[in-house]
This record gives structure tokens, sequence and C-alpha cells, in this order.
């Protein structure tokens, strides 16, 4: 119902700026449909890594961050809303009521979290902050199309405050999607019906040249394809294949074969070095407690990082399910280094 609103909502700003195009003053002032949205997809995913770093209670608005970005998105639209190519039209707004609705469901729980202590109002506040993560996760192609229009380093968004025209036109690093799914193909970000599940893509804030915590941002095949571009997916191979059978394992095993249906999923975000030891960030989800175990094993691997990687630390964030959510389609996760940065592209197996 959430992404219901949200889409007509989005859809209903369209539809009033086709019938009313924008001044050339407007347009001028106003970012370009894809840059607004990738903008908008960086918010999302900032806002989901760290609900109570955007909070700013007894404000207005009180999540200024995520307001200004869907205030570019909402001026994007009025500018250039009747301008949108035919796949722009068909996945941008679609991707747009997404964000939104991923953007309120973690504002709504922040709120709710921070002054309702209740149990049942504690457990509303983690439903809605487990929904958010799968709105997101619909934008990949529309996050694609976007970032192949802008080109692949876009800049960081400021975070001040916004007006409706869509000043302060600072632009985000696009964030990567997917990680190895548990169990089978430690790349694939679908499972293969086995139960141990697959990954959702990893919603990470930026903060410098890659995401928040050095998390991999947006990149693409033809760039990885360019000469000085370093292959990363050797390098993180066998970290993701061991934290996949694990949980393959723990899931397999028969006092755990009445475990339901986890459509939430359980996160793991892990802080790379090289030549050290996975750092636990965080562990999130009703089966999180699984991680600790696998942690503390003693048998994790060092993280080698690839030659002539200039970077000191990236992280990563694999999402398992207890069972695989069936009819998705398979893809594999490619990391790669360009430039300093650390990023990623999805394709088809």
């Amino acid at each position: 119902m959430r992404f219901l609103s949200a889409v007509i909502s989005t859809m209903g700003a369209l539809a009033l700026t086709l019938a009313c195009p924008s001044s050339a003053s407007a347009q001028a002032k106003a970012q370009s449909p894809a840059q607004a949205l990738i903008n908008l997809y960086q918010a999302a995913q900032q806002i989901i890594k760290d609900p109570a770093g955007d909070y700013e209670k007894g404000k207005n608005p009180d999540f200024p961050y995520p307001s200004q970005m869907q205030a570019q998105w909402d001026a994007s639209m009025a500018a250039y809303g009747n301008n949108l190519s035919t796949q722009e039209r068909a996945l941008f707004p679609a991707c747009a009521a997404h964000l939104n609705a991923a953007i309120t469901d973690m504002e709504i729980g922040e709120r709710i979290k921070t002054n309702q202590p209740t149990e049942a109002a504690q457990q509303d506040a983690q439903t809605r902050f487990s929904e958010a993560p799968g709105e997101v996760a619909q934008c990949s192609a529309a996050i694609e199309l976007a970032q192949s229009e802008i080109g692949s380093t876009p800049s960081q968004p400021q975070q001040g405050v916004v007006d409706s025209s869509g000043a302060n036109e600072s632009t985000p690093t696009g964030s990567a999607s997917g990680e190895p799914q548990a169990g089978g193909d430690p790349n694939s970000d679908n499972g293969s019906g086995n139960a141990g599940g697959s990954p959702t893509p990893p919603l990470q804030g930026a903060a410098d040249a890659n995401g928040g915590n050095g998390s991999a941002i947006a990149g693409s095949a033809s760039e990885a394809a360019l000469p000085g571009s370093i292959d990363w997916t050797p390098a993180l191979d066998p970290l993701q294949t061991y934290l996949a059978n694990e949980w393959q394992r723990v899931v397999n095993d028969p006092k755990n074969k009445d475990w339901a249906a986890d459509n939430a999923g359980n996160t793991l975000t892990l802080e790379l070095q090289p030549g050290q030891l996975p750092e636990l960030l965080s562990a999130t989800g009703s089966r999180s407690y699984v991680f600790n175990a696998i942690m503390q094993d003693g048998r994790l691997p060092a993280t080698s990082f690839p030659n002539g990687s200039t970077l000191t630390s990236v992280s990563i964030a694999p999402t398992f399910f207890v069972k695989n959510a069936p009819g998705k389609v398979r893809t594999r996760l490619k990391y790669y280094e360009r430039d300093g940065s650390f990023k990623s592209y999805r394709v088809a197996m």
C-alpha cells in the first residue's frame, strides 16, 4: 500500500508536468532526471544504512537529507518530465516510487524506534526497516540506465537544504547492488532452489569515492573491461564462498528444518583490509545470530587485495535468506576497482 501511494504520487507529479511544461529558467535550475534519480537512490541507501544518522528530531523536516533529494527529484520532473524517453518513462517514475516508499518506511520506523519504547511498537519499527531494502532492490534496471546516462563517477551530493526548484545541484555516487548467494555460486543474487537463499543488494550511503565504509558503487561491464581497471571478484571469492557454505550448513542442519522463510533476510556487513580477517560492522535480521558463530569459529579467511589496488579498506554486505524467493532472475555480481573507487556491476548467468 505504501508503494502504491508512492506510485500514485509520482505518476501524478509526472502527469502534472506533462500538462504544464516548466519554463526554461526552471529547467536551468533542476537536475536531469537521471541524476535526480541517482541522488534519490543514494538517499534511500543512506537512510537504510543509518536511519538514526539522518534523523533530526524536532526539526521540520526531521529527515532533511532524504527530503532534499526528494525535492530535487520533484523539481526534475517538473522541469523535464515531459521530455523522458520511452525507456526512461518505463523505469524512472516507478523506481522513484519504490525509493520514496523505502524512505518513508525508514523514516516512520526510526520515529517509532526512537519515540515509542513498547515492544509492539519496536516490532513495528523493525518490520518497516525490513521492508525498505526490497523496495530499493526493484530499481536495478532504472539505476543502471541512469548511471549510463550521466557517466560512471558522479560526485557526492551535498546534504544541505534545497528549495523546490532543485538548487544545490551536487551529485552523488551510485551504490552497487548484489552480494554472494548463501550456497551455490557465491556471486549469484538469486538461489538455485536450495535452502540457504539469495541475497539482496547491499544498500549503503556514500561518504567518499567509494560508498559508506568503502562499500561498492555502481559500475559497468564496459568500464571494468577498460585498461587500468582491476578485477576484484577473484580476491573476494574465497570469503564469499566460505560465508555462503557456512550459512548453508546451518540452514540445512536437521534441527533447523522448521525455520520459516525469512523474506526480510539477514545481512552481514564486513569491513575488509588487506591481509587481515574481516571485521564485523553489523549483523541484522531474525537469524543474524548465526553470523556470530561463523565469525568466531576461527576459520574465516583473510582477504588478499588484488595486485595494483590502491584501496586500504572496502566493505561488503551480503544478505542471506532461510529459503529462496522463487522466480527471480539469477545474476552474477562482478567487482572491480578503477581510479581509486571500489565498484561493481551485475551480469546475467
